[in-house]
């Protein structure tokens, strides 16, 4: 991303932008992605993070809006000694050229459905799929529903993320390889009962399970199974023999092309490795043998 001008430390500038993705949830609040328009009143095209607290009119907002902000902006924060958290990377990595934290907020213009379509789609989707939960079933089952199907854990409490995080299961409340697995299952289950072909059944749940991704969120554990779940179609589709580890190493080189500072990142790596052990200690269990299973072909 380009350098942001210079503003004092203390100042308040007027910030101009469209939201380009729905809001994500926060340790305090929610935090947004803006692409600025002007800054100050001069134009500047910048990718800004923006933390949003809980008591701000622009929790509201939808990816296309067009909103106005007071606040301070600042460039992030480069690691003081080495392996400190370098924030000015993590951000650099996002395409982000820095952080406005608003003391004012205001929705200055609603965009149109067009604009940021598939986003403002998946908000939607998200927000209906959310509401069935609330009105289904209880306070307490429907915290852990949103948290498994759509990553949401503002409901579930400290106390029980952290039991969660002792047991060591948190990866379940987090969009992984579980959530394409299920979201694979149920478009294909769905579409099967259309009568489709193999082929348009393929290409039709990779499309779901890519917009699904937009309703939770891009993560890496997410982005991965779903290039793995891409490649095993694939093969599936050609009539060839699709291998896991192939599939994962393929997967793996794919995602750092695009972004190669993934590979720093505690996520990826632990998903990676993860991954690897199940294949391993799978091929250990069928005699070193590769047992092809229904596997995509039972869609």
């Amino acid at each position: 991303p380009l350098p942001l001008p210079h503003f004092n430390r203390d100042a308040q500038v007027e910030v101009v932008g469209r939201l380009v993705e729905p809001l994500r949830p926060a340790s305090r609040g929610r935090r947004a992605v803006l692409k600025s328009s002007r800054i100050e009143g001069q134009a500047a095209a910048h990718r800004l993070l923006i933390p949003l607290s809980a008591e701000t009119e622009c929790l509201a907002a939808l990816p296309g809006d067009e909103l106005r902000l007071t606040g301070r902006l600042r460039a992030g924060r480069g690691a003081r000694n080495p392996g400190d958290y370098d924030e000015r990377a993590r951000l650099a990595d996002r395409g982000l050229a820095g952080v406005l934290k608003p003391t004012h907020c205001s929705v200055a213009a609603r965009g149109g459905w067009f604009s940021q379509a598939p986003w403002r789609a998946a908000f939607f989707c998200r927000r209906a799929l959310s509401g069935l939960l609330q009105r289904r079933f209880s306070a307490e089952r429907c915290g852990l529903l949103i948290a498994l199907t759509l990553g949401e854990k503002e409901a579930l409490g400290r106390e029980f993320l952290e039991m969660v995080r002792q047991a060591g299961a948190y990866h379940l409340i987090v969009p992984s390889g579980t959530n394409v697995a299920l979201a694979l299952g149920f478009f294909g289950w769905l579409l099967g009962r259309l009568g489709l072909g193999l082929r348009p059944r393929l290409v039709l749940c990779l499309a779901c399970a890519a917009f699904y991704g937009l309703m939770v969120g891009p993560d890496p554990p997410y982005l991965r199974a779903l290039v793995c779940a891409a490649l095993a179609a694939a093969a599936l589709a050609a009539g060839r023999r699709s291998d896991g580890m192939q599939a994962l190493t393929a997967a793996t080189m794919i995602l750092l092309l695009f972004k190669p500072r993934m590979l720093f990142e505690t996520g990826f790596q632990m998903s990676a490795v993860a991954m690897v052990s199940l294949f391993l200690l799978g091929r250990r269990g069928a005699g070193g043998r590769i047992q092809r299973g229904r596997g995509l072909g039972g869609i």
